[in-house]
């Protein structure tokens, strides 16, 4: 949240645990995905739990990359 201010967000911050050093790449449709998953928790002031399905898609995409 910004300090002073609980109505808005500064960053959203996600632990996915040990990632491989260097750029991650997704392709186009992967990343709108996962875009707007996280657009729609964010509007849902960071409820995620309606998102499981699709964060646990996100956090396998990037523990498999190499």
């Amino acid at each position: 949240m910004v300090e002073n201010n609980d109505d808005m967000v500064d960053k959203f911050e996600l632990n996915v645990g040990h990632l491989p050093a260097g750029h991650v790449t997704f392709d186009a449709a992967a990343a709108t995905t996962f875009a707007a998953e996280l657009d729609s928790i964010l509007e849902g002031e960071g409820d995620a739990r309606g998102h499981l399905e699709s964060l646990r898609a996100l956090r396998d995409h990037l523990l498999k990359i190499s």
